[in-house]
This record gives structure tokens, C-alpha cells and sequence, in this order.
């Protein structure tokens, strides 16, 4: 797992506890990370400040940190950093939640081209990213030695690994987009465009010949029992484990299970159809400075010429892997270390960002009816895909659906 990552499991009565314990101080910086996993390397990096700075530094793991700080972020009991997902910074920062940052083109050179983009908005900086992460279809190597690049060639390979095997050929949460939005997108479809310093809303790409194909085609991999009437994350990562089932769409954070169950697993592009690999989505952890810091610049500071650098990376992968960093130079080295970490780059390579603006909280509503509408047979998938476009359209007021219930 990412050392932020969304999967954290802490019993939530301690959320206000671990939230109002200690707050930002003058002279003093309090960092909040989402869980335990990496927090001895970045403590490592935040000490070296202290003895050249003289400003002490206190690293917190949060649980929900991202949640707990939207909650306190304007009070006295905010922090002056906090870590979490790329695709929050839109509407904190039109809530006045973040401070815009200073992040010279020098510095920048070094770094993925969509790492700076994941924390751009109304061409503004928001933040340092740290790390980039993405799905990519893991399979295990002895059931099938050669990964298929379409859905196409997994609809052909399923019935010989139910005969020679007695296995599935592939699983995903195929009704949630952040999972399936890479098939869908492989022939060329995006949420909305980009224009160097800002997504243009009036710029659709979902609704297009691949994206309805790409549905169809899911819908009937649904119809003939090649996936199952109901998706289901963990139903999908115990039969991958059991080594039940030969292929799913994960990500990283589901590799340490994998070596744990010893399955000799390979990571691959994610498959697309008609002969296109697939565009999954890819998040950014970044690091985001509180507006209401009283020590913005040397929260700044520490991040830019400390923590996100090559040496900061570098101390906090020691401690807890990383799996892609933001610097390309390092990222390249450590996929030429890791085979799993180099799928993982290719998929990054060919995938989509995140947007990182509120109006994708429609996109998540209205995607994910879709799949649900055409993977349960109630809508096609052209009518489908059109409620995403009635609910990205600002002008169109959504039509209700007599008789369907959108997806949670």
C-alpha cells in the first residue's frame, strides 16, 4: 500500500482524539500523514531540518487524515501539512482551505510533467507530489505466462483456463469507475480536457464510439458468466489469492497479500479493447500546506527543499517502499530494480490523471450508474453513458430515471 493510503483500518472512535491532540504551532511544524506506514522515514527527513533549520518538527499519523483535516482545517487544531490524494485540491482550495505554493521551473524539471499538473488549478500550485500510483491488470504468471491486452482476448482465454485450470480468468469491481474507467478509455475517451492550466468543463470526452463499445463489451462479458452478476473487491482479491482466479485490475496495494499467498504474479497495461491497451486513471499523493499555518514558509520549505527531493524520496523509500516516486530519474531507476514497479510506470505512462476539480464528484455519481444501469441489463450502454453527460452538462437538469436506483 501507498505509506497514504485509503485502505488504513483504525477503529474510528479514536478519529476526534488522534485529530485534536496536538496543533500547529508558530515555530513549530506539526505534519499529519494517513496511517503509521512510512512515517519513520519522513520523521528521519524532518529531523535533519531541525538540526539545519532549528525549527522542530512533529509527524502525526492521522487515520482519515484528509477527512479530519477538511473538519478542522480553518480552526486552531489544523495542521501545517497534511498528506493525502491529488484530487481534493480543487475544492480546498475554492474553500480557502490551502495556500497556494511557490515551486520554481528548475525545480520542476526533474519531475513527471502530471505530478505538477495533479496539483494545478485555475493555474495555480497547491502542493508537492510525492508519489503516483495506478491500477494495472496483475496476473498470475503460472496460470497464464502472457498477459492478454484486451478484453477481446480475455473473452477468448476464459474457456481454457476453465478447462486446463478450473480457474476465472479475471475479476475487478467492474461496477466502480475508478476500476473500470481505464478499459472504457482505452480507445481514447477522458472526463474533460485539459488545456495547460486548467480542465475546460465544456470539453467532454466520455460519450465516444470506444466508450460505448468498451461498455458493451463488459456488459457482456457480464451476460455470458465471464464475470459475475455482482462485483466485489474482496471477493475478487481472495479467489486471486487462493489462486481461484488468474487475472484482476488492482492496484500495488494488493501486491504484499499476493507474495504473502505465494502467487508468482506479474503486472501488466490493463487490457482496452479492440486492440487498444487500456488508460487507467492515476492519483498522486501530494503534500498541501494548511491556509491557516502561522509558519507557511517554512512548512514550504521543508517540503520542497527536504522532503520532496531526491534525497527526502529516497530516506522515505528506505523506510517504507514507495513504489513510483514523482522524480523521474528515480522512478526509472527503481523499475529497472522491479518488474512490478515498471508495469505499474507503464500503465502511469498511458493513463489518465484524476481530475483534480469538485465537479468529478458528478463524474463518480453519474459513471458508476452507468455501469450498473448496463452491467444489470437496464440500460444500454450508449443511454447509460449518456446520464454521465447529463450530470457533467452544467446547462442540463438531470431527467429522473423512473424505476432505476443509482449505484452508491
Amino acid at each position: 500500500m501507498s505509506i497514504f493510503t485509503r485502505f488504513t483500518l483504525v477503529c474510528a472512535t479514536l478519529l476526534p482524539f488522534c485529530a485534536t491532540l496536538s496543533a500547529a504551532k508558530e515555530g513549530q511544524l506539526l505534519v499529519w500523514i494517513n496511517g503509521e506506514q512510512g512515517i519513520e522515514g519522513i520523521r528521519e527527513v524532518a529531523a535533519r531540518f531541525t538540526e539545519e533549520q532549528g525549527i522542530p518538527v512533529e509527524v502525526r499519523a492521522v487515520p482519515s487524515a484528509p477527512r479530519e483535516f477538511k473538519q478542522v482545517a480553518e480552526s486552531e487544531d489544523a495542521p501545517d501539512i497534511v498528506f493525502g490524494n491529488h484530487d481534493r485540491v480543487g475544492s480546498w482550495a475554492d474553500a480557502g482551505l490551502i495556500r497556494e505554493v511557490q515551486a520554481p521551473e528548475a525545480y520542476r524539471a526533474g519531475f513527471y510533467d502530471l505530478a505538477w499538473q495533479a496539483v494545478t488549478y485555475r493555474g495555480k500550485t497547491w502542493g508537492y507530489p510525492l508519489t503516483i500510483d495506478s491500477v494495472g491488470l496483475i496476473y498470475n504468471r503460472e496460470l497464464v505466462p502472457e498477459p492478454p491486452k484486451t478484453l477481446e482476448e480475455i473473452a477468448e482465454l476464459a474457456p481454457k483456463l476453465q478447462e486446463e485450470h478450473h480457474v476465472e480468468a479475471i475479476l475487478w469491481d467492474y461496477d466502480n469507475p475508478y476500476f473500470s474507467w481505464g478499459v472504457l478509455a482505452a480507445q481514447g475517451a477522458y472526463v474533460f480536457g485539459w488545456d495547460g492550466a486548467d480542465y475546460d468543463l465544456s470539453d467532454l470526452g466520455v460519450l465516444q464510439p470506444g466508450t460505448v463499445e468498451g461498455l458493451q463489451l463488459l456488459a457482456e462479458m457480464v451476460r455470458q458468466g465471464l464475470l459475475p452478476q455482482t462485483a466485489s473487491y474482496n471477493v475478487m482479491e481472495a479467489k486471486v489469492n487462493a489462486g481461484d482466479c488468474a487475472m484482476m485490475i488492482n492496484g500495488p496495494w494488493a501486491w504484499e497479500n499476493l507474495r504473502r499467498s505465494g502467487i508468482d504474479f506479474g503486472v501488466a497495461p490493463v487490457p482496452g479493447t479492440n486492440g487498444e491497451a487500456g488508460r487507467p486513471f492515476v492519483g498522486v499523493q501530494v503534500g498541501l500546506i494548511s491556509a491557516a499555518s502561522p509558519n507557511g514558509e517554512a512548512a514550504e520549505q521543508f517540503l520542497r527543499n527536504y522532503l520532496v527531493t531526491s534525497q527526502g524520496l529516497r530516506t522515505m523509500d528506505r523506510d517504507f517502499p514507495l513504489v513510483v516516486p514523482t522524480i523521474k530519474a528515480f522512478a526509472e531507476q527503481k523499475a529497472q530494480d522491479d518488474a512490478h514497479i515498471k508495469g505499474t510506470l507503464q500503465n502511469i505512462e498511458r493513463g489518465q490523471l484524476i481530475p483534480n476539480i469538485p465537479e468529478m464528484g458528478l463524474f463518480w455519481q453519474g459513471m458508476g450508474s452507468a455501469l450498473d444501469y448496463t452491467t444489470s441489463g437496464q440500460l444500454p450502454a450508449s443511454e447509460a453513458l449518456g446520464i454521465v453527460v447529463e450530470r457533467l452538462t452544467p446547462q442540463i437538469q438531470q431527467p429522473a430515471l423512473p424505476g432505476l436506483v443509482p449505484a452508491e
